[in-house]
């Protein structure tokens, strides 16, 4: 049974989930956030369910959005 990093996954969900309340509180539709990116409303459906946006589009939506990565230590 292949390994499975669970910091990662854990890392990547929580990017995930502040994404969506950024998305929610700015009232950012799914076709507006597609459109950023230069993908669909039902690309990105798909890729931010599926959790595959690549890291390019998640920073050229947090940019669109005017949000920034913070990378801070715990």
């Amino acid at each position: 049974m292949p390994k499975v990093d669970l910091g990662a996954k854990r890392i990547e969900k929580y990017i995930y989930f502040q994404l969506e309340l950024a998305l929610a509180f700015l009232g950012v539709n799914q076709t507006d956030a597609g459109r950023a990116i230069g993908i669909t409303q039902s690309g990105f459906s798909q890729a931010f369910k599926g959790k595959t946006l690549t890291v390019w589009q998640l920073c050229q939506l947090l940019d669109e959005l005017g949000l920034d990565v913070c990378i801070e230590s715990k």
